[in-house]
Parts: C-alpha cells; sequence; structure tokens
C-alpha cells in the first residue's frame, strides 16, 4: 500500500520532533528580563586538545572531547623554512580533506556517533621527490554516554500509520529526498572558517544530540486503536527551545544552499561552508534568507518556528562533516578563528 513509502522515511527524520517535556539543561542569557537580538554568547570552557611536534611541521587537534559525536579541528603547522608539498590526510583509514590556512592546512575531522572507541590513526604523508614520507599519529576516541528516553511518545496523528498520504504528498517527499541528496552530495569549494556562532540568542537544549528517543506507532481498524512496536530513533541535532518568531542565526560563514518548505523538516535552511560541510535548520516559521545567497556566522538567517514534523515551536540544528553528523554545540569548542 501507499502509506508504506510514508512509514519507511518516517523514523528518520522523526527524531527531529520536539519533545517538551523532555527538557535537559538551561542557560539563561545574560540580560535579564528576556533573551537578546544577536547570537547567545556561549562559554565553551576547556576544550580537550593534542598536538604533535615533528620538527617540520606540528600536527594540533582541538575538540571539546575526542569522544563519538564531536567534531575535531585540525591545524598542519608548518615550521620549516623549506617548502613542503601539499600533504594528504587520513583519519581511520578514511581520506580527509584539508584546506590552506596561513601557518600551513587544517581540516575538520568528525568522530562519528557511533564510530567504535578505541585508539584511531590519523596518517599524514607527502609526496616529494618522488619518494613517499608518511607520519602516523595516535588518537584515543572515548565513548559519549548518550541520553535515553525510554517512554514511547504519543505523536498524535503522526503516529497514526493508517492515515494513507495523497499522490500529491508522496511526490512531495520525493521532491523534497531529490534537492536534500543533491545538495549533500555535492562538494563545493568553499572552506569552514571562524568565527564559530550560537544558533539562537538563548541556550536551552530541550533534546540532546543522539539522544535514543521511542516513539507510539498504531493502527486504526473498525473505529479501534491497534498498537504496534514502538520505533527507536537516534537524534542527529539538537533541539533548541525557542518561541515563534524567534531568531535563528548561521553557525558559521557560507552559502544557502536551500531555503525552502519541505515536508518533514518545514520551513528548512541548508548552509554549504564547503567540502561537505553543513549545517541545517529546521522547523522555522520564515525565512530571512535566499538559496544562493553568502553569510557571515551570526548572521540572521530565520526565526523559529513549528512547520513541518513538529509538535512544538523549537530550532532543530544540525552539523555534518562528509556526511557524518556530528553535536552542533561540540564546533563552539574548536576554536577556529
Amino acid at each position: 500500500m501507499r502509506y508504506r513509502k510514508i512509514i519507511k522515511v518516517l523514523p528518520v527524520v522523526l527524531a527531529c520532533i520536539f519533545i517538551a517535556h523532555c527538557l535537559s539543561g538551561m542557560e539563561k542569557p545574560e540580560q535579564p528580563g528576556g533573551v537578546e537580538s544577536k547570537p547567545y554568547r556561549y562559554a565553551p570552557g576547556d576544550a580537550a586538545r593534542m598536538e604533535w611536534d615533528r620538527g617540520l611541521f606540528r600536527l594540533s587537534l582541538r575538540a571539546r572531547r575526542f569522544a563519538q559525536g564531536n567534531a575535531v579541528n585540525a591545524e598542519i603547522i608548518i615550521t620549516s623554512k623549506a617548502r613542503l608539498p601539499r600533504p594528504h590526510m587520513e583519519y581511520d583509514g578514511r581520506a580527509v580533506k584539508l584546506i590552506k590556512r596561513d601557518r600551513g592546512y587544517g581540516a575538520m575531522l568528525a568522530i562519528a556517533p557511533d564510530e567504535k572507541p578505541g585508539e584511531k590513526t590519523i596518517t599524514l604523508s607527502w609526496e616529494r621527490d618522488g619518494s613517499r614520507t608518511i607520519y602516523n599519529f595516535y588518537l584515543t576516541v572515548r565513548s559519549t554516554e548518550f541520553k535515553k528516553f525510554t517512554r514511547a511518545i504519543n505523536l498524535g496523528r503522526f503516529s497514526n500509520i493508517s492515515i494513507v498520504p495523497s499522490q500529491e504528498v508522496l511526490s512531495f517527499i520525493e521532491e523534497c529526498s531529490r534537492k536534500k541528496r543533491e545538495v549533500f552530495d555535492e562538494s563545493t569549494s568553499g572552506v569552514l572558517k571562524g568565527p564559530i556562532s550560537h544558533p539562537r540568542d538563548a541556550h536551552f537544549v530541550t533534546s540532546p544530540f543522539w539522544a535514543s528517543r521511542r516513539y507510539q506507532r498504531y493502527r486504526v481498524a473498525g473505529g479501534k486503536r491497534f498498537y504496534l512496536k514502538a520505533s527507536t530513533n537516534a537524534h542527529s541535532g539538537v533541539d533548541l527551545r525557542g518561541e515563534v518568531g524567534d531568531p535563528v542565526f548561521a553557525m558559521a560563514a557560507g552559502r544557502i544552499a536551500i531555503a525552502e518548505p519541505m515536508y518533514y523538516e518545514g520551513n528548512y535552511i541548508v548552509v554549504d561552508h564547503g567540502n561537505r560541510i553543513f549545517s541545517s535548520y529546521m522547523h522555522l516559521e520564515g525565512f530571512a534568507v535566499k538559496e544562493g545567497q553568502n553569510v557571515k556566522a551570526g548572521e540572521l538567517i530565520g526565526h523559529v518556528g513549528s512547520t513541518g514534523l513538529s509538535t512544538g515551536a523549537h530550532l532543530h540544528v544540525s552539523f555534518s562533516i562528509d556526511g557524518v553528523p556530528v553535536d552542533p554545540i561540540s564546533l563552539l569548542y574548536t576554536g577556529l578563528q
């Protein structure tokens, strides 16, 4: 039946839904009596650092934690006066896209939320005069205790799998999927650089990154409700509390790749930061930017809403590096300037 098609894609996006009673941590804005109309001045605190000196260069890593679900800022600082060719970098056997920086080269590494903890190898290599020089560095990735919600949530009509979408709705869902594939599969020449901005003017997390959440599913037949096994999904971003109309800001400089309504995400913005690094903002009330527009970190791009598959006003913000989701809050610890 046609409703089976929509059932298959529902679990991916249900993790973006705002659950009002699942609050987990609050920081109030500095100005008493209300929120600020500029990005929240988030104080990241101490970041984790690692550094190796190999004479010709130094490799420096910085992150909130070297643990599952975190972004890592890697910097190759050239210390030799000799001109070194462009290096090749790998993390745990996967090629890493390097960008030219003032003191050498840089890259953003993604420690996947489901990555197996343990020792990982970072490899740097140079091809010069027909020979290859290889340096290996070892990083221990820790596990992260992601939050788990055990109570199944009733999403009302979204939990009712008996609702059969029209062909028009199914076509719209497919068109939205096509547009997202087109954007996220493209690697542009832009460069992610600092500063990194908080996406809201207040910091109140209502659902943390990679939280495990359970959702009721039922079918209605003969006027009766028959419950099915609850679905479990990992939350691919962070939900931040907000009222309808509250400002939403770009986390980093980039180009607006998507700014349009979508079925699940509602009014949806994707900022392309280059080299397959993206930030995404869902369920917006409205847009303050257009596709193709360049934005700076902290620039107003939209307003909090409850559009799409959402049960209350909030901002869902997510961040991905080469297709790997990371906690967007971890970007604030990377020290990008």
